[in-house]
């Protein structure tokens, strides 16, 4: 009964190792620390792959890019694009869009934020976390309300910290803003065929509702592409805080719903305006 025993806890031993050794676990629990260029080649090399073929190389403003990416450096072709993105003037007027938000609102929403909190159709609650430590980005709220899961994933109260921002520069707002904003475009890839978001999204009758999916409803891709991601990108491109990393994880995102919006464009749908 002894020996049992013992080979029982040196069994679980053995399978705890083999887990924690995994590198797609360490990569799960290490996203926090994944903020520069070379961190993200290390850690999620597809990324930079995907980026360098997303860019539109004809594009005159580019051929600094386009010139590394011919040599074969992608390391040094991303750090060119970012740096493209600090210098351009090209899209900044979005980072001064009015936000819908006056001082005090946005101080009262970035107070919350800062502890992982949000007031949403006046339900307030802290955000559950996730196993990698980063928000549960499924949560429904403290009533399984899948409006309060959908508000949540639109991002528009990241808003805030932009206001904030753009009046005190402190930094705090936009390291809070990098670190939400990285969790996200990395725990929440556009999922796969087999998921059962192409059903809702090839059908007239199943409703987001019925299968519980409040991350990639088209609606809430196409806020976020409309209301607040672009000017949140621009708006902090002059941040020390928004990490390389981010502005990576945050254009390959941006790609990716792009993409996933034009293939399943609603028509004739009261949510085609915003999508």
């Amino acid at each position: 009964m002894k020996r049992t025993y013992l080979n029982f806890n040196v069994f679980q031993f053995l399978l705890l190792s083999l887990f924690l050794c995994n590198p797609l676990f360490a990569q799960h629990q290490n996203w926090q620390k994944v903020l520069t260029i070379e961190a993200v080649w290390k850690h999620y090399p597809d990324k930079i792959h995907s980026l360098i073929s997303a860019i539109d190389l004809e594009r005159s403003e580019l051929s600094t890019v386009k010139r590394i990416v011919t040599s074969g450096d992608s390391l040094s072709a991303v750090k060119a694009l970012l740096e493209h993105y600090r210098k351009s003037e090209y899209g900044r007027w979005l980072a001064f869009e009015p936000v819908d938000m006056n001082h005090e609102a946005a101080s009262k929403v970035a107070f919350q934020l800062l502890g992982d909190t949000v007031t949403i159709h006046e339900q307030t609650a802290k955000v559950p976390p996730s196993k990698s430590g980063g928000w549960n980005w499924h949560f429904t709220g403290p009533e399984g309300d899948d409006e309060f899961g959908y508000n949540l994933n639109r991002h528009r109260y990241l808003l805030s910290f932009l206001e904030l921002y753009q009046e005190s520069h402190q930094e705090k707002y936009a390291k809070k803003f990098d670190s939400i904003i990285r969790d996200w475009a990395i725990h929440n890839p556009l999922p796969p065929r087999s998921d059962s978001i192409y059903l809702v999204l090839a059908s007239n009758t199943l409703d987001w509702r019925d299968i519980g999916e409040v991350v990639w409803r088209d609606l809430e891709a196409g806020n976020r592409l409309e209301a607040c991601w672009p000017q949140l990108f621009y708006g902090f491109q002059d941040s020390d805080a928004f990490s390389d990393a981010g502005r990576i994880f945050m254009l390959c995102s941006l790609v990716e719903q792009a993409e996933y919006l034009l293939k399943y464009h609603k028509r004739g749908h009261n949510w085609t305006t915003m999508e």
